[in-house]
């Protein structure tokens, strides 16, 4: 009796947790395609920029080696994503598409550089350039609480994904 009602909790958990698991993979992952939209500066390391980095981002090929900050950059996720507007054309055709951003989110909160990591859904460059402009506008308008490396707010790196999704 015990075995079938340890069995049968396993099998109901695995059964509730894996689609969260596989939908947080799909949402994650960045083939080669995915990143051939990839906006990372392509002459190597970058002076000047801060190295401080949230704890979601493994590696900055442009600024070298990071730092982990004490405290991580924060925005809830809905304030956020209402700050994005659709691209209409997009909207009306019914294209769907995933932004992995880069971002640095200076000691004031704001963003104050954008980079692409990768990009799903995105077939054609006229398609990649409103969702660009849109990401670039919603988040200019966003306020973070900015990250804290040793007790002082500091400039860090973070790793955000944008959905546009269709309701």
């Amino acid at each position: 009796m015990m075995k079938s009602l340890l069995f049968l909790v396993v099998v109901v958990g695995y059964a509730l947790f894996l689609p969260l698991s596989l939908e947080a993979q799909r949402q994650t992952q960045c083939n080669e395609q995915a990143r051939s939209w990839n906006t990372f500066p392509k002459d190597g390391y970058l002076k000047g920029y801060s190295r401080y980095a949230s704890r979601t981002i493994d590696s900055l090929p442009f600024v070298g080696k990071i730092e982990y900050v004490d405290v991580e950059p924060l925005q809830e996720s809905k304030k956020l994503l209402s700050t994005i507007a659709y691209p209409s054309d997009e909207k009306r055709l019914g294209i769907e598409a995933s932004f992995r951003l880069i971002v640095l989110i200076t000691e004031q909160g704001k963003v104050g550089e954008m980079f692409i990591e990768c990009v799903e859904g995105v077939q054609r460059q006229g398609e990649f350039q409103h969702f660009y402009e849109a990401l670039q506008q919603g988040l200019q308008k966003t306020i973070f609480i900015p990250a804290v490396k040793n007790g002082k707010s500091v400039a860090a790196w973070a790793q955000i994904t944008i959905p546009f999704r269709l309701r």
